[in-house]
C-alpha cells in the first residue's frame, strides 16, 4: 500500500514537472533590454563641454558624469572628495599622495585612483548608459562607447570663453588653461600611452569655435542613433 502511494506521488511530480517544461518551452524568450547609449567627451579646457553634454543626455535619456565621477570614486574608495579631486586634476604627484596616505593611515596612489576610475567608468557604461566627460573615458571604453567625441578650439577662443565664464585676469586664465590641458594630456599619456590630441582616437572632432552647441547636439544624437541601428542590424 505504501509503495503504491509513493509511486503515485512520484508520478504526479513527474507530470507536473513535464507540464512546467512544456509551458516554459512554449513561452517566448524575453530579450534583455537594450543597453542605453554611451558617449565619451574629451575636451580642451574652455570648450564648454556641458553645453553639449547636458542637452545630449536629455535627448538620449542618460545621465552626465563629469565631476560626479570624482564623487563616485571618493564614495567607492572611502576617501575625502577633496583629495580625490586633487588626484583627478593632477595637482598631487605620486610622492605627495604617498606621504598623505602614510599620515592618514591609508595608502592611496594615483595608480589606485586610475584603477578605481576605470572600474567606475566601465560599470556606468554597462549598467545604465552615460555621457562621460573627460577622465580618459574614451580610452577606457574604446569601441564599447557608441561615440567618442573630442572638442577643440583655438587658444584665443577658449581663453575668451573662460574669461566670460569666470570674469578673471586674462593672463592668469590663459596660464590656468594651459596647465589644465597639460595635466589632462599627461594623464592620458601616462595611463593609456596615447596622445590626447591625436584625432585617430575619436569618432568625431568638433571645433567649438565654428559649430554652435545646438548643432553639435543634433550631430551627436544623429551619429549615436545611426551607429546603434547599424549595430542592431549586424547583430540580427
Amino acid at each position: 500500500m505504501a509503495g503504491s502511494v509513493i509511486e503515485t506521488l512520484i508520478a504526479r511530480q513527474l507530470h507536473q514537472y513535464n507540464h512546467l517544461k512544456a509551458v516554459l518551452r512554449e513561452r517566448p524568450a524575453v530579450a534583455p533590454p537594450p543597453r542605453r547609449p554611451v558617449v565619451t567627451v574629451s575636451r580642451m579646457a574652455g570648450c564648454s563641454a556641458s553645453e553639449l553634454a547636458v542637452p545630449l543626455a536629455e535627448r538620449l535619456g542618460v545621465q552626465v558624469w563629469d565631476s560626479e565621477l570624482v564623487d563616485l570614486v571618493a564614495s567607492d574608495t572611502g576617501l575625502r572628495r577633496e583629495f580625490v579631486a586633487e588626484l583627478d586634476e593632477g595637482l598631487v604627484n605620486s610622492v605627495e599622495a604617498w606621504v598623505r596616505g602614510i599620515l592618514g593611515g591609508r595608502l592611496f596612489m594615483r595608480d589606485d585612483y586610475a584603477l578605481a576610475l576605470a572600474a567606475s567608468v566601465k560599470t556606468l557604461a554597462e549598467t545604465g548608459g552615460a555621457i562621460l566627460v573627460g577622465r580618459g573615458a574614451g580610452f577606457i571604453l574604446g569601441d564599447r562607447a557608441d561615440l567618442r567625441l573630442r572638442l577643440a578650439a583655438r587658444e584665443r577662443h577658449r581663453v575668451d570663453a573662460l574669461r566670460k565664464a569666470k570674469n578673471g585676469n586674462r593672463s592668469r586664465i590663459h596660464e590656468d588653461m594651459l596647465r589644465v590641458d597639460a595635466a589632462r594630456a599627461a594623464f592620458v599619456r601616462s595611463y593609456f600611452q596615447a596622445d590626447v590630441n591625436d584625432s585617430s582616437h575619436y569618432d568625431l572632432v568638433i571645433n567649438t569655435e565654428r559649430v554652435a552647441a545646438g548643432v553639435m547636439v543634433e550631430i551627436c544624437e544623429c551619429l549615436v542613433r545611426s551607429r546603434r541601428m547599424q549595430s542592431s542590424a549586424a547583430a540580427g
